[in-house]
This record gives C-alpha cells, sequence and structure tokens, in this order.
C-alpha cells in the first residue's frame, strides 16, 4: 500500500513547507492542507554526505531551516523493504525516515482530504 500513499502524495507535490519542528521524539511537518508527523529516526542527507540526524545537538534547529522549501518528489526510501519514505526538497536535501521497530507510526494528510497512518508492519489510509 504504500505505493498508493507515493502515487497520492506525488500528485500533490510541490507541496510548501510552512512549519517543520523536531521535538523529540517527533518529526512534524506541514503547509497549507497537508502535515506529515513521525516518532521514527530520521536524517537529511545530500547527494554527498549526511548533514545532521535526529540525535545530533543541532538537529530541531536544521529541521527548522527546512521552512521556505517545498518538497518536490517523494519516493521509497530503499527498493528492498518499501516502508520507510523519502521526501526531497527543492534545494536538494533529502530527508529519509528510518522505523527503527515494528510499530513506530507516522501520518500523513495530504490536500486531497486522504490520510495516512503507518507502521513499518502495517499501513492504513482512511478517509
Amino acid at each position: 500500500m504504500i505505493e498508493t500513499v507515493l502515487h497520492e502524495f506525488t500528485a500533490c507535490l510541490p507541496l510548501l513547507l510552512e512549519d517543520a519542528s523536531w521535538s523529540d521524539p517527533v518529526l512534524s511537518l506541514s503547509g497549507s492542507g497537508w502535515n506529515f508527523n513521525s516518532l521514527s529516526a530520521w536524517r537529511l542527507r545530500n547527494s554527498e554526505r549526511v548533514l545532521v540526524g535526529c540525535s545530533d545537538s543541532n538537529a530541531a534547529e536544521a529541521v527548522r531551516r527546512l521552512i521556505g522549501q517545498s518538497v518536490v518528489r517523494v519516493f521509497a526510501q530503499t527498493s528492498n523493504l518499501v516502508v520507510d519514505p523519502a521526501f526531497e526538497l527543492s534545494d536538494g536535501t533529502i530527508l529519509e525516515v528510518f522505523a527503527t521497530d515494528t510499530f513506530e507510526p507516522w501520518t500523513l494528510h495530504l490536500p486531497s482530504g486522504r490520510i495516512f497512518v503507518a507502521s513499518p508492519s502495517d499501513l492504513h489510509a482512511m478517509e
């Protein structure tokens, strides 16, 4: 079902990040008519290196600096086990989300009104 999430999210792109915060353990991203919230570990990277991870002392500041960027692409973080999302931002930064246990939910509310609630072991769509 993650393919459905990726397809529906992609249809809404680009999405402006109007708010972004990290208050351990919750990562929150949102904009007009959409939001993503996760309890999973995460990291920000570019094509060359990891920029910051959720355990770094400057993680909250790094997430706040995402405000004003747009999500331009969403994809499965790995093709081997398609459960963790990754978001490419307009400046080329990629936010990768990593499940570290079998129940770390994330939620995604799309401008279309679709709501997805997921954990690494299950995924549900709500109307």
